[in-house]
C-alpha cells in the first residue's frame, strides 16, 4: 500500500506543477483565469 500512496503523491505533485506552469503561461497571455480556475490552491 505504501508504494501506491507514494505514486499517488508523486502524481498529484506533478499534476500541480504542470497546472501552475499552465496557469502562469495563460496569465502571461492575459487570459482571465477567474472564470475557468476550478482548482483552489
Amino acid at each position: 500500500m505504501e508504494v501506491l500512496e507514494t505514486s499517488k503523491e508523486e502524481i498529484m505533485k506533478n499534476a500541480m506543477d504542470e497546472y501552475l506552469v499552465l496557469k502562469a503561461l495563460l496569465n502571461s497571455l492575459s487570459v482571465n483565469l477567474a472564470d475557468i480556475d476550478k482548482i483552489k490552491e
